[in-house]
């Protein structure tokens, strides 16, 4: 089973905010950056079984990312990953800041 699913479309992002059953990693990826992939990388390496990982490619679907941008209220950045529990961000970080253990649910 693939570790990422690609959200495509506003439409998937805000399904991802209505979940309540499993808290949702959203990473914000640039192909183009090599942070981004080190990031990438370290979320990987690092899974968390009790999340569920979903994709923005920052490239390809802007519009996505410019609308959990807009919806958060919190300034794009790339690469960037949140937290979404309950349909609430609990925790955003980005560049060299994304590391597995910024997004454990039991800190």
């Amino acid at each position: 089973m693939p570790m990422w699913t690609e959200l495509e479309t506003v439409e998937a992002l805000e399904q991802c905010f209505a979940r309540t059953e499993r808290p949702v990693l959203l990473f914000k990826h640039s192909t183009r950056c090599p942070l981004s992939a080190m990031a990438k990388s370290r979320i990987e390496n690092g899974r968390d079984e009790a999340l569920d990982y979903f994709l923005i490619d920052v490239i390809r679907h802007r519009e996505v990312s410019q609308k959990l941008a807009e919806k958060t209220e919190i300034r794009h950045e790339s690469p960037q990953a949140f937290l979404v529990c309950d349909g609430e961000v609990e925790t955003v970080k980005s560049h060299t800041d994304i590391r597995p253990s910024a997004f454990a649910l039991n800190q």
